[in-house]
């Protein structure tokens, strides 16, 4: 499999970020293990997955959540539709968590995260959010539409930027 030289330096970059604080890290080793752990994940990572595709995987994701829901929750579906909701909180905490680890905000522990694992965290609020919508709607076309929808919403919000288009 050939894996783009710079997706092994990233990975080898939050790796080595997470351990350095650990043990003095020889990077070439991390760089090699960066390149197994890719490797090995490759067949599953898809970029630009079609619109469709990725509405599915909502529409599963939000089946195998009912599914799984614990016995208490069952027959209360308000703490259902809260526990969805609350979800996207949680993700978004860890969001800032993740921000503050990458700019050093604290100062006891410096920059103990990476730009990697604020953007992961960002996506699974994301995700977390979209997945809010689908137990809603429970319809993945609707849950497209409401999410479009924001989104032209907040586009019209922008009005003309200047140096930029309207």
């Amino acid at each position: 499999m050939d894996v783009p030289p710079e997706a092994v330096t990233a990975a080898a970059e939050v790796i080595a970020a997470q351990r350095r604080h650990l043990w003095d890290v020889d990077f070439c080793e991390v760089q090699a293990l960066a390149r197994a752990i890719l490797e090995a994940a490759a067949p599953h990572i898809r970029v630009g997955t079609p619109l469709a595709e990725a509405l599915s995987a909502v529409e599963a994701i939000d089946a195998n959540l009912d599914a799984r829901t614990s016995p208490e929750y069952l027959d209360q579906p308000l703490a259902r539709r809260w526990a969805r909701v609350a979800k996207v909180a949680e993700e978004a905490g860890e969001a800032i968590a993740a921000l503050i680890a990458c700019t050093g905000e604290n100062f006891r522990k410096g920059v103990s995260g990476t730009e990697a694992e604020l953007l992961g965290e960002l996506a699974d609020t994301a995700s977390a959010a979209i997945c809010a919508i689908q137990h809603h709607t429970k319809d993945k076309d609707l849950t497209w539409a409401v999410l479009s929808s924001a989104l032209v919403k907040a586009q019209r919000r922008i009005g003309t930027v200047p140096g930029g288009a309207s």
